[in-house]
């Protein structure tokens, strides 16, 4: 799992840095640690994480703007935010947050939003894996489509290629 790590303030960039090496999932790759939202924004697409922590009272751009516009340049961008303020918890869920982790973050609640992460991410992996497209000579293609519904399903459509 690809993870950014965003928090104006270093101590506790560093201490949810630490936390997430010691875990117990043993995939944890943090890719980018900001202290400025702005740079985020910049590097984002070039990172490509699976998941980005992010801190909510920033200069700049506070974390809920940013968090939208991470959104719109990674749709499948999980969003964990981390914060000391309890106040901003249905904003971030209306952004469609995965979790809302209170500073100082537990290591016992960051291991909760880690396989509930995982969990998630693993589901969205299996799900691209499952569309799959074919070329047809002739210029068609066909995508073809699993779809679990009372038993597995499947369906195609012919597209005429461009």
């Amino acid at each position: 799992m690809k993870i950014v790590l965003v928090d104006d303030e270093h101590l506790p960039l560093m201490r949810l840095k630490t936390l997430l090496e010691k875990s117990k999932v043993p995939e944890v790759d943090i890719v980018g640690e900001y202290t400025e939202s702005l740079n985020v924004i910049a590097q984002i697409q070039a990172l490509q994480p699976d998941v980005v922590f992010l801190d909510i009272v920033m200069p700049d751009m506070d974390g809920l703007a940013l968090g939208e516009k991470l959104q719109e340049l990674l749709p499948n961008v999980e969003i964990v935010f981390t914060t000391g303020y309890d106040k901003y918890a249905i904003d971030a869920f209306n952004l469609h947050a995965i979790d809302y982790l209170l500073k100082p973050v537990q290591e016992v609640r960051l291991q909760k939003t880690l396989e509930r992460l995982q969990s998630v991410i693993e589901n969205n992996q299996q799900m691209v894996a499952k569309k799959k497209m074919i070329q047809l000579l002739g210029g068609m293609t066909i995508l073809l489509i699993w779809v679990p519904w009372k038993g597995e399903k499947a369906f195609a459509r012919l597209y005429p290629t461009p």
